[in-house]
Parts: structure tokens; C-alpha cells; sequence
């Protein structure tokens, strides 16, 4: 039986209350699924809110609220309820932690990306919130208010699993609705020791967002995201990663890592490419030597948006040395920490301070003379920049090649792979270092590859050495002739 105080209220013990209550009118949110009414009120200045589906329920309870007040009744401080609504709520939360909930694999999956936050990439953090977005909703039941598929999907890969933008951005009510939703129809972390669960997830992550199947690398870089995930669990919910077993009764398509020869282009296709971007207006000229860099030197885009003044070691003709330091991938502003769209990161395959030495042969470094004489540098020093002064954007470059392919190749070329992305420029170059003989392990330093990578990647771009390769293992397996007889 409820204990009274003095003046006849509900004693809860030492539990602090007040008469410092203040109530404001409903607040209504009209969503595009449905409108919901929130109970505002302040008890000793913090906040509580409660929010319903209908405003019947809303002005209910603001009636409570007011009537409480009404007849002197204090509020728990703590709570933030009328005193005599303390006893029920204490009871029913000492039930609930008597019976803690199982850890959902929607929790699970959250935790994963809290702990791992700090330790991944911006454009790796993107591709584990991709994936977990991917298999969730194919774990969660057909159950009543299941947001529809794009919603669901948004909230889960911009909200749930973005750390960054959870603690920039307030929650919109319809993205917490829907997360509330599958936190309360998540299966438990554990459902995934049965192998047919992971099965799911393999299948689900074997398609595209428009249900066709998906690429080789794309699975594949999915299966490692969940691989780690599942990893993640074992010694607190699972005895072991049971992705192996599932990985038995699937049958995903091979990632392909080999570089399709028709993107190379030759030298005579390069210059053509280059005196085109010139007679571009606006950009065209200013990125002449970007392109330059991919084509002469072997560098990726991401390394050439970050090369600056301090890392060119040329003369004023013939060859020098650039010292890559760095790179700046593109991943989107949310997932990065600094707010931007490129990700500072360190050379790839390297250490975070380790630099790259790549050759440049005279014709880019009469390029990148040509644009500091021109163009200059900004005022970080930077060669690249976007038509402002600020980061140069892949979508700016990629138009500019689309554009500079349609003035330097023919019609049937321009339908063609040749020179497509930027990227390809880099594979022509990698392709004519090996086709012109030069030491595997050299050209993968340059490259900033190992010599697996490199051999299995550009393994049919390599041509015209076969008959020579084929001489030197006959010479190799040819037994010497017998020494002349003395006799």
C-alpha cells in the first residue's frame, strides 16, 4: 500500500519534487505519412515531451497534466511526472530491468559502427553503413507500420548508421518513427548463428537497390563488411563467425580485378585527349596537366586533386620527380570529419607519413610548367582547384574528359571504353610502363601497388611481348650443348 506524506500525497522517498511546472500548447509535425501531436511541459527548466498518434490522446494528457497541477499535486523532478504516477512507473521499470532485453542485431549493428568510427576511412564508414542498410530490412518481419522501402532504407543508411550526421543534425520525427519501429521488430543478434539467416544477408547483398544482380567487387566488398560485423559478435552472442558455413550454399559472381584492354589508350590518343581539353572553355585549359598527371605518371585522381607545389622536384625541361604525400578520395561531407567532401587520407597501401616517388617525363613537366606559369598554385598551394578557388570536383573533371572524347576520337571510338573515366588514364600509363619491359616491382613503387595487384590487374593490357617471353623460356629449359671431345 502507497505510503502518504503530511499533506496526503504519494510518499516515494527521498525523491526531490516541485511546483516549478510549466505547460505549453500541442505541438503538431505533419509528416508525409502521418501527423503526430506532442505534449510539451518543463519541470524545474528541463524539458519532457510525449508524443501520439492523435490529438484525442495529446489533449488527454495535457488534461492530466493541468488537472495535476491544479490540485497542488507536485511533479518528480527527475521523472517529470505528477508524484502520484512516481509508484507505477518505478514498478514497471524494476519489471523491466529484471528482464533485460536481448541484444537486437539492429543494436548490434549500431554499436559496431560507434566502436569502429574513429578507426575507418570516410568512404569505408559509407560502405559499412551501405552494407548494413543492404541486409537489415531483409531480417525484419512484414509487421503493421513497416516504413516502405526507400524510407526505411534512408533512415537506416543516413541516420542509423551515420555517426557523424546523428551528432551534427537533429533527427527528423519520421526518420525516429522509423527507427523506433525496427529497434522494436529488429530479430535478436543471436538469431544470426543459424547459417540460413546469413544466407539472407548473402543473398541480399548479391543485388542492387533496383533488384538486379549486383557487381563481383561490389559483393565482394559487402561479404568483408559483414564478415566483420558478424566477427564482432563472437564471444558475446555468437560461438563463432557462421559466415563461413553460409558462404557454403552461395554462389556470388567472381570480383573482377583484371583491367579490360579497350580503356587503354595510346600516346598519339593521349595528346589528341589533352590538345582537345585545352580548346575547352573555362576548365578545360586549367586541367590539362591534371589529366597529365594520370596519363604521364601513373597517378590516381584522388592523388592528383591533392598535389601541390612543394611536392613537384622538376626542372624547367626534361625529367623530374613527384612526391606524393597524400590523397583525398571523394566520400560526401557527412562521412568525413572535417565537414568536406574529400577525405584527407594517407597514400594508399602506406604508411600515414610515407611518401610515393613517381617519375615525370619531360612532357609532364612542360605540363605542369606550362600551368604554374599560367595558373599558379592557390593559396595552400594546391595545382587543381575547382572554378572558385575551392576542392576540385570529380563531377568537373569527368565532364570535361566526356566533352575533350567527343573532339578527339572518332564516333566509333567515342562509343567505345577508350579513355571513359579519368581512372583508365592512369591504367593506359601503368599498361605502357610494363608493356615497355620495365621491372614489375618498379612500376608497382610507382604505381603505389603491390606486384600481385599489379600483375593480376593489368595481366591482358600487357601485349606484343609474348614472342620475346617465349624465347627466353626456351633459353631457360634448353640444356647447354655437350663440351667439343678433345680427341
Amino acid at each position: 500500500m502507497t505510503q502518504l506524506d503530511p499533506a496526503g500525497r504519494p510518499s516515494v522517498g527521498d525523491r526531490p519534487s516541485t511546483f516549478n511546472v510549466k505547460l505549453w500548447n500541442i505541438r503538431t509535425y505533419k509528416g508525409k505519412r502521418k501527423t503526430t501531436y506532442t505534449v510539451r511541459w518543463k519541470v524545474n527548466g528541463k524539458l519532457f515531451p510525449e508524443t501520439f498518434d492523435t490529438e484525442s490522446l495529446a489533449l488527454s494528457r495535457r488534461n492530466e497534466l493541468l488537472t495535476a497541477q491544479a490540485k497542488g499535486i507536485a511533479f518528480d523532478v527527475e521523472l517529470g511526472v505528477p508524484v502520484t504516477e512516481v509508484p507505477a512507473i518505478l514498478a514497471r521499470q524494476a519489471e523491466e530491468e529484471e528482464e533485460e532485453p536481448e541484444l537486437t542485431w539492429y543494436e548490434h549493428c549500431v554499436n559496431y559502427v560507434e566502436r569502429r568510427h574513429k578507426w575507418l576511412a570516410a568512404n569505408s564508414r559509407r560502405s559499412v553503413a551501405d552494407t548494413l542498410a543492404t541486409i537489415l530490412p531483409v531480417l525484419l518481419p512484414d509487421a503493421p507500420g513497416r516504413p516502405e522501402k526507400r524510407q526505411l532504407r534512408l533512415a537506416l543508411y543516413q541516420w542509423a548508421f551515420d555517426k557523424n550526421r546523428r551528432e551534427r543534425e537533429d533527427m527528423p520525427p519520421h526518420v525516429e518513427n522509423a527507427l523506433q519501429w525496427v529497434a522494436d521488430h529488429s530479430p535478436p543478434a543471436s538469431a544470426l548463428a543459424d547459417p540460413d539467416k546469413v544466407l539472407t544477408a548473402l543473398e541480399a547483398i548479391g543485388s542492387t537497390q533496383k533488384g538486379k544482380r549486383a557487381s563481383g567487387n561490389t559483393i565482394a566488398r559487402k561479404r568483408a563488411v559483414l564478415s566483420n560485423v558478424l566477427e564482432f559478435g563472437v564471444g558475446e552472442f555468437l560461438d563463432g563467425n557462421p559466415l563461413p558455413a553460409a558462404s557454403k550454399k552461395w554462389n556470388p559472381p567472381k570480383a573482377v580485378e583484371e583491367v579490360d584492354p579497350r580503356v587503354v589508350i595510346n600516346p598519339e590518343q593521349a595528346v589528341a585527349l589533352l590538345d582537345a581539353l585545352r580548346q575547352l572553355p573555362h576548365s578545360g585549359p586549367k586541367l590539362v596537366a591534371f589529366f597529365g598527371c594520370l596519363y604521364y605518371g601513373g597517378l590516381r585522381p584522388s592523388e592528383a586533386v591533392r598535389l601541390r607545389r612543394s611536392n613537384l622536384d622538376i626542372p624547367m625541361r626534361g625529367s623530374g620527380t613527384l612526391v606524393l604525400e597524400d590523397s583525398g578520395p571523394v566520400a560526401g561531407r557527412t562521412w568525413t570529419d572535417s565537414g568536406k567532401r574529400r577525405d584527407k587520407r594517407g597514400l594508399k597501401w602506406r604508411g600515414d607519413k610515407e611518401v610515393r616517388y613517381v617519375p615525370c617525363p619531360p612532357e609532364l613537366t612542360e605540363l605542369l610548367r606550362e600551368h604554374l606559369a599560367v595558373f599558379g598554385t592557390n593559396v595552400e598551394g594546391y595545382l587543381f582547384r575547382g572554378h572558385r578557388g575551392g576542392e576540385l570536383s570529380e563531377s568537373v573533371y569527368e565532364r570535361l574528359l566526356k566533352r575533350a572524347r567527343m573532339k578527339a576520337f572518332t564516333p566509333e571510338q567515342v562509343a567505345s571504353p577508350m579513355a571513359r573515366r579519368p581512372y583508365d588514364l592512369r591504367h593506359a600509363c601503368l599498361s605502357a610502363w610494363l608493356n615497355a619491359g620495365i621491372d614489375p616491382a618498379q612500376v608497382a613503387h610507382w604505381a603505389g601497388n603491390s606486384v600481385r595487384v599489379l600483375l593480376g590487374t593489368y595481366a591482358k593490357c600487357v601485349s606484343g611481348r609474348e614472342a620475346i617471353n617465349r624465347s627466353k623460356a626456351e633459353q631457360a629449359t634448353r640444356a647447354d650443348p655437350p663440351a667439343p671431345s678433345g680427341d
